[in-house]
């Protein structure tokens, strides 16, 4: 069944046939992590990391250069996992429910080390609520809640 929500929601999508209002990724405050946002948590975010010996001291330290806003060449599109929203409906949720700070946090630590390649992009976006992954029998409901989700990844990207 989700392999056909999926399937939905990338045709709907890729042929416009479903049309959802796009958050405006010109302002910095639809994004996480940006290299143009002064107050990204990963500008000065320190990437080195510590090789632990067995006795549980530091052996030594591997350095790693963040690049989060340096143009090497490369772009690293980071795009956050579900977190949170309603547990009792099939929706999209809000930008204004969601904790902009604690999904930065994970964005760092789940993709921050991704840095050292280049300037680093990471996304706000109307995320499906967690019940839309599970509920069955509500196929078409399921997929224009995940197709709004997508929409808002997509134009992310693509500005």
């Amino acid at each position: 069944m989700l392999a056909r929500i999926l399937l939905v929601s990338a045709l709907s999508m890729l042929f416009g046939l479903a049309s959802y209002a796009q958050l405006d990724y010109t302002n910095l405050d639809n994004w996480l992590l940006h290299p143009d946002k002064p107050s990204s948590l990963l500008r000065n975010y320190n990437l080195d990391v510590a090789v632990v010996g067995p006795d549980l001291s530091v052996d030594s330290i591997i350095l790693i250069e963040n690049n989060a806003q340096i143009n090497t060449g490369i772009d690293v599109f980071w795009v956050h996992p579900t977190f949170g929203g309603s547990l009792e409906e099939i929706k999209t949720t809000p930008l204004g429910e969601l904790p902009a700070g604690l999904l930065s946090r994970i964005a760092v630590a789940q993709g921050g080390l991704l840095a050292k390649y280049g300037r680093f992009y990471a996304p706000r976006y109307r995320q499906a609520s967690p019940l839309t992954f599970f509920v069955n029998g509500q196929d078409s409901l399921q997929a224009t809640t995940l197709a709004a989700a997508y929409a808002d990844v997509k134009a992310a990207f693509l500005n």
